[in-house]
């Protein structure tokens, strides 16, 4: 038995062994490339460099520098991925200043139009409340010019019998049955007689039966009972009421 015969086995395994790894060796650089996230050609330019460290071990002899056309090579590669990485970094750190921004200008349109709506809802509440308010004093001082009363009221004792009285011819400058101040009612100006509680309301050449007084109180003439309105009628006084009826008959 020799040393070669001794030997042969163990470096036939050996060779398998180094075959086996020769083989893997491309698999390898990809799965590398792909994790460190770099070019596989150029992972595999350094990673076959590198395997020469074990052969300058063993062969010092064999040994020889990388030539000014692979340091070239290596420098523009490593350029390269820089120059991509930095592409890389700025392209993303657009995308989120756009995206911020855009954020930024979307919560601050929201902001305005909600501002927007809630000043156009207190304007409309105030112009409502406005209008109600203007509505009521609108009609407090129509009642209070027309002096009217609510339709309930009517007369239930006066101071002067009309029923039982004698119709008296009006005459303005009377100073006896018709002697009269001027008062307001309403905000109209009217001559009140106080033996009949009367107000009348002159209108040209004529005076019209206006209101009467009862419980300190002005009835408007549409509400003074039909008696009431006769005798002033019969007394030469316009009763407009009573006017209408006949032009309505």
């Amino acid at each position: 038995m020799s040393f070669a015969q001794i030997f042969k086995t163990p470096i036939q395994n050996l060779s398998q062994v180094a075959k086996k790894l020769d083989d893997n060796i491309s698999v390898f650089c990809q799965q590398l490339a792909k994790r460190l996230e770099v070019d596989e050609s150029t992972l595999k330019i350094e990673f076959n460099a590198c395997l020469q460290y074990f052969e300058l071990q063993e062969t010092p002899l064999k040994a020889k520098k990388l030539s000014d056309e692979e340091k070239e090579e290596k420098t523009r590669l490593k350029e390269l991925e820089k120059a991509e990485r930095e592409a890389k970094k700025a392209q993303e750190k657009a995308e989120k200043e756009a995206k911020k921004a855009q954020e930024k200008a979307e919560k601050e349109a929201k902001k305005a139009q909600e501002k927007a709506e809630k000043e156009a809802e207190k304007e409309a509440k105030k112009a409502e409340k406005e209008a109600i308010k203007q509505n009521k004093k609108s009609e407090k001082s129509s009642n209070k010019s027309s002096g009217k009363s609510s339709p309930s009221q009517k007369i239930e004792e006066v101071h002067f019998d009309f029923e039982n009285e004698d119709p008296v011819p009006f005459e303005e400058e009377d100073d006896g049955f018709w002697k009269g101040k001027t008062m307001k009612v309403g905000g109209q100006a009217c001559f009140f007689n106080e033996k009949t509680n009367l107000f009348l309301q002159k209108q040209d050449d004529f005076f019209v039966l206006y209101a009467l007084k009862h419980n300190k109180k002005a009835i408007p003439e549409a509400d003074i009972d039909a008696h009431i309105k006769v005798w002033v009628e019969k007394c030469g006084i316009k009763v407009p009421s009573l006017d209408q009826e006949v032009e309505f008959e």
